[in-house]
């Protein structure tokens, strides 16, 4: 989710940051023997945050990775904010144990580039054509995917370190980023302890329901 404070204001194509809620068009399901089941809200708040994008228009299709994801962090490295990566990384290791994430030496062979610093460093090294939508907003991620190929297949993301100081708030925007980047890619506005809230927050942690 692309987020900036109130007071400032789970294809060859390219999917970013900041959401509307999509209509819920589906409330149930169907057993083994084709009885009609109720969603749970796990369900339905999966179908919300990821059948959708934060800009733009596209298929409702899942989008997830297929592949070992591995990370490189660029731009400044403030210590807190590399503990904190390591310490998403750890949890949704425990969280998604299917799931490969591990780290690359390089930005060349990485798949998710990390970057802390200011949105006009970021605009220019990796999101050249989202300059406006950083100038308002202290997070974002943009993630690259084939329809004819293995899933997600590549993503990027930053945290704006120049006007997000507050170390809350640079923990709950990467986390929030990184999450999203596995495929989860829409808000809503439902649930204000959710990682997925529209709405400015400062959460440093996965509700119940987000786990």
């Amino acid at each position: 989710m692309c987020k900036r404070p109130l007071s400032l204001l789970l294809l060859a194509v390219m999917m970013a940051g900041c959401a509307t809620s999509p209509q819920r068009q589906v409330a149930a399901s169907a057993d083994a023997v084709g009885r009609v089941q109720p969603l749970s809200k796990a369900q339905l708040y999966f179908l919300e945050v990821a059948l959708q994008s934060e800009f733009g228009s596209t298929e409702q299709l899942i989008r997830r990775w297929e592949r070992p994801l591995r990370l490189y962090i660029d731009g400044h490295k403030p210590p807190e904010l590399l503990a904190e990566m390591h310490t998403v990384v750890e949890e949704l290791r425990q969280l998604l144990p299917s799931l490969d994430i591990g780290w690359a030496q390089s930005a060349q062979a990485a798949n998710v580039l990390v970057f802390f610093g200011p949105y006009k460093e970021y605009a220019q090294r990796y999101a050249p054509k989202a300059r406006e939508r950083l100038r308002r907003n202290w997070g974002y991620f943009t993630v690259q995917w084939s329809i004819n190929e293995r899933g997600i297949k590549s993503a990027s993301l930053y945290v704006d370190t120049d006007r997000a100081r507050d170390d809350d708030q640079r923990a709950h925007l990467l986390r929030e980023e990184f999450t999203q980047v596995l495929g989860l890619m829409a808000d809503s506005k439902r649930y204000p302890d959710s990682i997925f809230y529209q709405h400015w927050s400062t959460t440093t942690a996965y509700s119940e329901l987000d786990k």
